[in-house]
């Protein structure tokens, strides 16, 4: 995940009011599908280093903060057409999905950027199909990036 978020992109992130749109970038990735599937949440395609993202009703539901549910993502999706569910029936495999948010203004550059999730649960009605995901190795990854030793922080083993 990018972590050089401009002090402009910053301001426009916390202001109350902004001109600027933020768009999420979603990528499915499956091995029974003929090519992955590129779309943004947006009215209009939108062109992301040489791809085309096509336009499509969704959106991201954060997980709550309250440190004791697990980290997932939901994405629901506008269920328009049979042919999501008909795509959802047909996996065998888990598609590996990616999440990226970018601003309308530079397209080029993700703020965020979010890889490898893998599908943990689907549920559907007539009007929404929602998706679970979670990063595979969120409960093997390193917590920090330095290893505590006496030799080290001597202070942490007296």
């Amino acid at each position: 995940m990018p972590r050089d978020v401009t002090e402009t992109t910053l301001r426009e992130i916390f202001a109350e009011e902004t001109g600027e749109v933020f768009l999420t970038l979603l990528e499915i990735d499956d091995p029974n599908l003929s090519e992955k599937i590129y779309a943004v949440n947006d009215t209009v395609d939108i062109v992301h280093n040489f791809q085309i993202y096509k336009a499509y009703p969704f959106e991201l539901a954060l997980p709550p903060s309250d440190g004791e549910t697990l980290p997932s993502l939901r994405i629901r999706i506008s269920n328009v057409s049979l042919s999501l569910i008909t795509l959802v029936r047909n996996m065998t495999n888990a598609p590996i999905i990616r999440v990226k948010v970018i601003r309308a203004a530079d397209p080029e550059t993700a703020i965020v950027d979010v890889q490898r999730m893998r599908l943990k649960g689907v549920s559907a009605d007539m009007q929404v199909l929602e998706f679970e995901v979670m990063s595979p190795d969120f409960l093997t990854s390193k917590f920090t990036g330095h290893t505590y030793n006496f030799g080290h922080y001597r202070g942490l083993f007296r």
